[in-house]
């Protein structure tokens, strides 16, 4: 699985079946894509690390920080405000450029 990256919007709340009122956080999922996919080897016999790196929030070229800008441009991607690194498993690399959304409605309780 590969992770998104999301801006919280703030708080609200929700009434499950039973008419209890439940808190819940508002995230917004904005322009998620990969960046870049990480192989890098370890010594000793141990597995390689596998990382993807996610970037979220369209920005112009020129507030992205100079050295990142030839990065998103090897990804063929627009500058993102963000971005994030998140390990995975060998098949759970992605291509570059694809686009992640969020599909479903998530519902965390403190329980």
């Amino acid at each position: 699985r590969v992770g998104l990256i999301a801006i919280k919007k703030g708080m609200t709340t929700i009434w499950d079946d039973m008419g209890l009122r439940v808190p819940v956080t508002v995230l917004q999922v904005q322009d998620n894509q990969v960046i870049s996919n990480v192989l890098t080897p370890r010594g000793s016999g141990r597995p390689p690390y596998r990382a993807v790196q996610i970037g979220a929030k369209n920005i112009s070229r020129r507030k992205a920080h100079i050295g990142m800008r030839g990065h998103f441009a090897r990804a063929k991607v627009p500058c993102k405000q963000f971005v994030k690194e998140f390990e995975v498993s060998e098949d759970a690399h992605l291509p570059l450029g694809n686009s992640s959304i969020a599909l479903h409605k998530a519902y965390l309780t403190n329980e």
